[in-house]
């Protein structure tokens, strides 16, 4: 009895991905893309990526659905070289030099990921990018651009103009002030002064799924709202899981609509949460007293108001 040709399989798939791409393509040309169309898109990209051999899938999953309309054949095979690793329609990379950088030696925080994370693949992931996570006013944020851009929420930055120190794991200090707000996305941006070839962490090309690991980093507040010490030190880092979603994932997040359950306490609000890979996913920043579930701002929210603001940030 013959078996299943595995080579006429990747064909199929690559064909079923062909049609994805061209039908994203075609939508482009014609509407605005939203986050939530792009994330439906990631999510089909996904499941047929999750079924290619392991080589191929990562040149696949590296590529912008409109390179892909273009550099797949109608016969199901990659056109040679047709591939760039970079979506054209991301926001520029920062320089790989930035992005590949060794966290600095006196980073005295960076043990909290080996102590929390066994997995090694996992715990490589966030080491990498745990440099990037910063200390704001009372709260976290997290740094997009190798020239200082923090994005934290609004309830931590307050107002636009508004002054701040950001301090980095590995001790050092910039000043920084906030040049957009949106207190319905409850999202910031802060921008530093002085600052240059500063670590990044990468945004997420595709919305978490329920399930999901998440890491989050983050400064846990030093004192209980009556005063008392909580020993908690900075840079805490805690793993969790995606528990679900609030609907309308670009609705008022004072609440936000991505529920999880990675520890966070006072001061926390604005921790990025890392997937496995090291890329942010949500933008942690309230809990929910009734049930005690954590709450961050969504992946769709994130995208959506970066790219109102035209900021510049990496993607993975």
């Amino acid at each position: 009895m013959g078996g299943v040709d595995p080579a006429a399989l990747v064909e199929a798939e690559l064909r079923t991905l062909r049609v994805l791409a061209r039908y994203y393509a075609f939508i482009g040309k014609r509407w605005t893309v939203t986050a939530g169309t792009r994330s439906a898109f990631d999510d089909a990209r996904g499941a047929i990526v999750r079924a290619l051999p392991a080589e191929l899938a990562e040149a696949v999953d590296e590529a912008s659905l409109t390179a892909l309309a273009e550099g797949l054949t109608a016969d199901g095979r990659l056109a040679s070289g047709a591939l760039p690793v970079t979506r054209p329609s991301d926001p520029a990379p920062a320089p790989a030099r930035a992005e590949r950088r060794a966290p600095p030696a006196d980073n005295p925080y960076l043990h909290k990921v080996d102590d929390a994370i066994s997995d090694p693949t996992i715990r490589a992931a966030i080491r990498g990018v745990q440099p990037a996570a910063v200390k704001l006013g009372g709260g976290s944020g997290v740094n997009l651009a190798p020239e200082g851009l923090v994005l934290t929420n609004a309830h931590v930055a307050k107002d636009v103009g508004a002054a701040y120190t950001v301090l980095f794991p590995d001790g050092r200090t910039f000043p920084g002030r906030a040049v957009a707000i949106d207190h319905e996305l409850d999202l910031a941006l802060v921008a530093l002064t002085g600052a240059a070839g500063l670590p990044v962490a990468p945004v997420s090309r595709r919305a978490p799924r329920v399930g999901d690991f998440v890491a989050a980093i983050g400064q846990p507040g030093t004192s209980t709202p009556d005063g008392q010490p909580t020993g908690y030190q900075r840079f805490h880092v805690s793993t969790g899981k995606i528990r679900g979603f609030l609907d309308d994932p670009l609705g008022d997040q004072s609440l936000g609509r991505t529920k999880h359950d990675a520890w966070t306490y006072w001061g926390h609000s604005g921790s990025p949460l890392f997937d496995r890979r090291g890329a942010i996913v949500a933008l942690h920043n309230s809990w929910d007293s009734t049930t005690a579930m954590r709450h961050a701002v969504t992946w769709q929210a994130i995208v959506h108001f970066l790219a109102a603001h035209d900021a510049r940030y990496t993607q993975r």
